[in-house]
């Protein structure tokens, strides 16, 4: 059986020094030869941060893409697109890879074909006791947190969401499911809304306690800047694409709660009037075959304590 082909797919804003660790880390993908890796930057203030990427070892694998304001979802899809893997591997551009990590991923996925989408266990570069936490939505204003250390003696944990900051996907799910959510701005939450809306097309999400990758948890956001009117307008969407009408008012609710009615009101009025979006979310409702009734009652155990 052939090995599986992966394209590795990093978004980067101004973290040229961190990406130029998280490429060093690679260096034991050599023994795994079936893979690309697809850097696009979106508008960096500094393009000379990058200039390391001409003599890395890894730069015969490497192809570099120069956007500008593309936004994290489209810059994922478009690349998606373009990408020749038959798994995408989404990535932070300030990760750290652990030895052997592709033939480990290979190795899970041909055992087990039934895997859509997948997360390695996450950790912290600077606390190791992060390894193995389960993401998912906090509560319903949609905000995200980790919850659980997984079983280390469970190869795999199905989980109800994957992280953006280190996901695999099947490209035939990512395309079924028509990618990221295209009409987020900026970033916040697509990996949630993507990673559930997929699981209500029936496509499911797994944590594998094999894999592990670290991550620079940062205490600030140092590469973009993302105002209060995009991630409300993100959280709105998400709502209308993965919920009932009934939840849907119980979020939109606890949205508005967190900001002020006038603001709210404003953006919500803005994506009801995004008539492309509206045509975009009715096409992804009829394509969902479970409902999100049944999604938070099949991950009860994550979201039995979920509080507004």
């Amino acid at each position: 059986m052939k090995d599986f082909k992966f394209s590795l797919i990093i978004p980067h804003i101004n973290e040229g020094y961190l990406l130029n660790i998280m490429l060093d880390s690679m260096h034991n993908f050599f023994a795994y030869q079936n893979y690309e890796i697809i850097i696009v930057d979106d508008g960096s203030d500094d393009l000379s941060d990058l200039d390391f990427i001409w003599n890395h070892f890894l730069k015969e694998k490497i192809s570099l893409y120069f956007v500008n304001n593309l936004w994290l979802a489209n810059v994922k899809n478009f690349w998606a697109s373009k990408a020749n893997g038959e798994y995408l591997i989404f990535l932070d551009s300030h990760m750290y890879f652990q030895d052997d990590f592709l033939w480990k991923l290979n190795a899970i996925l041909q055992k087990h074909p039934e895997v859509d989408l997948l997360q390695p266990c996450i950790g912290s570069i600077k606390d190791k006791k992060m390894q193995g936490l389960i993401y998912k939505i906090k509560n319903y204003n949609l905000e995200s947190t980790w919850d659980v250390i997984i079983d280390e003696s469970e190869s795999l944990v199905i989980t109800p969401n994957i992280a953006g900051g280190a996901s695999i996907i099947k490209k035939t799910v990512f395309h079924i499911c028509e990618g990221f959510n295209k009409f987020f701005i900026k970033w916040w939450c697509e990996d949630l809304e993507f990673s559930m809306r997929s699981q209500l097309h029936w496509f499911w999400a797994y944590c594998s306690s094999e894999l592990f990758v670290a991550h620079y948890f940062k205490t600030s956001f140092t590469n973009t800047h993302v105002t209060a009117e995009q991630v409300v307008n993100n959280k709105i969407m998400f709502a209308l694409s993965c919920f009932s009408y009934d939840n849907q008012s119980q979020i939109l609710q606890e949205i508005k709660k967190q900001s002020w009615e006038d603001f709210f009101n404003k953006i919500y009025a803005q994506v009801l009037n995004n008539k492309e979006f509206l045509k975009w979310n009715n096409i992804q409702k009829q394509q969902q075959k479970l409902s999100d009734d049944f999604y938070m009652k099949k991950f009860e155990k994550y979201y039995k304590n979920i509080k507004t």
